[in-house]
């Protein structure tokens, strides 16, 4: 668990996911850590927003997600991908803390920190 301003805090996976996903490894899921604490402090000076709390789980449904407590989760599966795709999730998950839905307002707020994001969210699409 990583402490600064903000905790970061993760979840292991069940036995019965890890049988049925890539095993995602302690060293990985650092990697992870590191490559989000790193963006949400990027974008929490940029965006002047501040998550209440910012959590790294296995998540079903996405691959972040982000509440109207304004607590982000970022899905454990991400620290197998390249570093610009967690870039993405991130920077996607601190706009919400702006626009709570996917207006136009939403999309040209990600798009003015990330001008290539349509490239990102493809790939993930893809997984």
């Amino acid at each position: 668990m990583i402490t600064t301003k903000y905790q970061i805090r993760y979840k292991e996976q069940t036995d019965s996911q890890k049988e049925n996903e890539e095993k995602v490894e302690p060293q990985d899921i650092e990697r992870l850590e590191r490559i989000v604490k790193n963006e949400i402090g990027k974008y929490t000076k940029l965006l002047q927003v501040m998550p209440n709390k910012i959590r790294i789980k296995d998540i079903k449904y996405a691959w972040g997600s982000c509440s109207s407590n304004r607590n982000i989760t970022i899905n454990q599966k991400l620290a197998k991908k390249q570093e610009k795709i967690i870039e993405y999730v991130v920077l996607h998950e601190m706009c919400h803390l702006k626009y709570m839905n996917h207006s136009k307002d939403f999309w040209d707020l990600v798009e003015k920190y990330m001008p290539d994001y349509k490239k990102y969210r493809t790939l993930l699409k893809k997984c």
